[in-house]
């Protein structure tokens, strides 16, 4: 397919970028609440010095990705159908789009997605939102995590930011605006995390960390979350990654196996649909928990907290006990995000 984003336009990057993301962000330690620096917790190492970087452009050029493994059938507890999800990602990936945004997208599905996408008719901005499909073998599956990476390895000079999705996750417009300004203000050796949410009566609920393992830290006058040690079994990344074309070639020159092109002897050996090495490990932020030791840690912006939740439409992790009347997650936790704002020290908003 003939995508319209990739054509740059003559505007300095640093320049369009700033207008793009000019907005200032004003952090602040909540009242009462003890921090550490960033240095108290994790030392820096040689090599780790903050890397700044001059940002794109004056269309700022993004390209959504989506995995898709089947309709529904393999997901446990779950009777809907991912056909509905894709569309709506689709849509919601238009909505990204502006005068200074432009969007394409790519589905890469082990099932036929064409009649979703021809019953689509989206725009972005001035244009039609021009969206792509590469269909797999059903047999494919848990290696289908690994190939978006091959395609961005094709067009990473194509566009600005990379967006991977598996078929069941949504990411907001202000969480993307949120990671492009605070991805500059942490050290190199700290990475930008997000978190899965379940919405359930209303309410926002994070089951991957139980509340006790929520700390902050402060960084040039921000204050971050982080999970504390022995917490980290789960990615700051879960069914999703997001990273500009900059940080992907940093990515793929210090994690081992590298990041890109992930080649298929490689992936034979992280696929598996029982192994932790499966699709999180190629199709969310697993390789970066446990392949790139640069990383030390995940922080999310306490400003900007709610930002970076993913929510995960299935909604088939969190269940309420009928016993005890409270929602658990697979591990027995389930805390609002509201609660972890509060342990915090910040009145949730």
């Amino acid at each position: 397919m003939h995508f319209r984003c990739r054509h740059r336009d003559r505007t300095p990057r640093w320049l369009s970028l700033w207008f793009l993301f000019r907005t200032p962000v004003f952090g602040r330690t909540p009242g009462g609440q003890t921090t550490s620096t960033a240095d108290d917790i994790f030392p820096p190492q040689p090599g780790m010095e903050p890397q700044l970087q001059s940002a794109p452009v004056v269309r700022f050029k993004i390209l959504v990705m989506i995995t898709s493994y089947d309709r529904g059938e393999s997901t446990k507890n779950f009777q809907g159908d991912k056909a509905v999800f894709i569309a709506a990602q689709l849509r919601r990936a238009a909505s990204f789009c502006s005068r200074k945004v432009c969007v394409d997208a790519v589905v890469i599905a082990a099932w036929d997605v064409r009649p979703v996408l021809q019953e689509l008719n989206l725009t972005c901005s001035d244009r039609p939102l021009d969206m792509a499909h590469i269909t797999f073998s059903p047999k494919a599956y848990g290696a289908l995590s690994s190939r978006h990476r091959v395609y961005v390895a094709n067009h990473l000079h194509d566009y600005d930011l990379f967006v991977h999705l598996e078929d069941d996750v949504f990411i907001s417009w202000r969480g993307i605006k949120a990671y492009m300004r605070y991805r500059l203000k942490i050290p190199a050796r700290f990475r930008l995390g997000f978190y899965r949410v379940e919405i359930h009566n209303g309410t926002a609920l994070q089951w991957q960390y139980p509340l006790e393992a929520f700390r902050t830290l402060e960084i040039n006058s921000e204050t971050f979350v982080y999970a504390e040690a022995g917490y980290s079994q789960f990615p700051w990344y879960s069914g999703m990654w997001i990273a500009t074309s900059a940080e992907i070639l940093d990515l793929n020159r210090t994690c081992d196996p590298p990041f890109l092109p992930p080649e298929l002897e490689a992936t034979r050996r992280f696929v598996g649909n029982e192994s932790i090495f499966g699709q999180e490990y190629w199709g969310g932020g697993l390789q970066l928990l446990q392949s790139c030791p640069q990383i030390q840690a995940f922080l999310v912006p306490l400003q900007e907290f709610r930002s970076f939740a993913i929510v995960h439409a299935s909604r088939n992790k969190v269940k309420l006990d009928s016993s005890t009347q409270k929602y658990r997650g697979p591990s027995g936790c389930a805390a609002s995000v509201g609660s972890i704002l509060s342990s915090l020290g910040r009145h949730p908003a």
